[in-house]
């Protein structure tokens, strides 16, 4: 067996082991990512949902079971009380004048997923609740304002 094909190898049994775990147990990509990271192989969310979906195409029978859990799981994600205290320290970072890069650093997660509190999923609990709504227009004020000065710091730059 060449190396490369040692390696589609183990990766095929990355994407078995992580789809079968994600399929048994229904955790968030960041808690698989979490677990397999500490007990086998370094791997972020982003790669374990890369991952169950491609065990989703690799497993036809399995689509809806996995397709379900996917929705349980994102659905779980903003409306948890866990998640909400955590949308609420970030939008007290971000009112007190922290970039998202840095709420980010602070929280150890991507930039990318302190912007889906901020934004995606902050909008979805301001249909829901008045309060939510009233931080959610605050935070899109917010957002604009750092990209107007992010804008006009890299225009000086260029300069």
């Amino acid at each position: 067996m060449t190396n490369q094909e040692a390696r589609l190898q183990e990766l095929e049994e990355r994407i078995e082991l992580v789809g079968a775990y994600f399929l048994a147990t229904g955790a968030s990509m960041r808690e698989i990512a979490k677990y397999f990271s500490t007990h086998f192989f370094p791997i972020s969310a982003k790669t374990v949902n890369l991952y169950v979906h491609k065990y989703q195409k690799k497993h036809p029978e399995l689509a809806s079971q996995l397709q379900e859990k996917l929705i349980q799981n994102s659905e779980k994600d903003y409306t948890s009380l866990e998640v909400q205290k955590q949308i609420l320290l970030e939008l007290d970072l971000l009112f007190h004048g922290y970039k998202l890069e840095e709420i980010a650093l602070i929280f150890e997660k991507g930039s990318s997923s302190v912007q889906r509190d901020l934004t995606k999923r902050l909008e979805k609990l301001s249909q829901v609740d008045e309060i939510y709504r009233e931080f959610y227009e605050g935070v899109l004020r917010k957002l604009r304002e750092n990209q107007i000065e992010t804008i006009e710091v890299n225009r000086k730059k260029w300069k």
